[in-house]
């Protein structure tokens, strides 16, 4: 479950206290957010976004990482399940300043956070063109993309069914949803 703890920080002070806890945690408003209990679904999901992202994206061009690059809005500091960002961006060694595509698997706990909060914090982002999150229980997933030159989307578009694919604009390909959640047994 994911939950505010009784810790407040800036920014510059919870980057140190961070970096030398276990699990993951996420800054809003100055509290930080414990962000707990990954299943192993949550973790096949990731861990095949993450690998068709590699199939597919030229890695002398792109980072692609899990869970432990943050995201800034503002003075929130979010750690999305998969961040894609262009190899020479900034931000030092913690932050994704320019990241262009992000992932988060829902829990149950983040439901509302992921398809409401952080898409309405990401959409303040120039640089995201891509933002989708993947339902741990079926294969689902909600996209916001942002076409050229465009806002981003209010509303996400709903793709479900393990034969249906995600279009990823950004980078001109598609993601099989079957490939997605293959090993999940959903």
């Amino acid at each position: 479950m994911n939950q505010s703890i009784q810790l407040t920080f800036d920014k510059p002070a919870f980057y140190r206290w961070v970096v030398e806890q276990e699990g993951r945690f996420e800054l809003e408003n100055g509290r930080v957010i414990d962000m707990t209990g990954a299943t192993k679904a949550h973790s096949l999901i990731v861990s095949n976004f993450i690998g068709e992202l590699r199939q597919r994206l030229d890695l002398d061009v792109w980072r692609i990482t899990p869970c432990d690059v943050a995201v800034e809005i503002g003075d929130i500091v979010r750690y999305p399940d998969v961040v894609v960002e262009k190899l020479q961006a900034s931000g030092g060694p913690l932050v994704a300043e320019e990241a262009v595509l992000l992932v988060e698997v829902l829990s149950p706990s983040s439901v509302n956070r992921d398809l409401r909060k952080k898409a309405a914090e990401y959409a303040t982002l120039a640089h995201v063109h891509t933002y989708i999150v993947a339902s741990q229980d079926d294969p689902r997933v909600w996209v916001w993309q942002r076409a050229a030159g465009a806002a981003f989307p209010a509303e996400p578009v709903e793709i479900a069914g393990r034969d249906k694919t995600l279009p990823v604009h950004a980078f001109a390909f598609e993601l099989a949803l079957a490939t997605l959640y293959r090993g999940v047994g959903v």
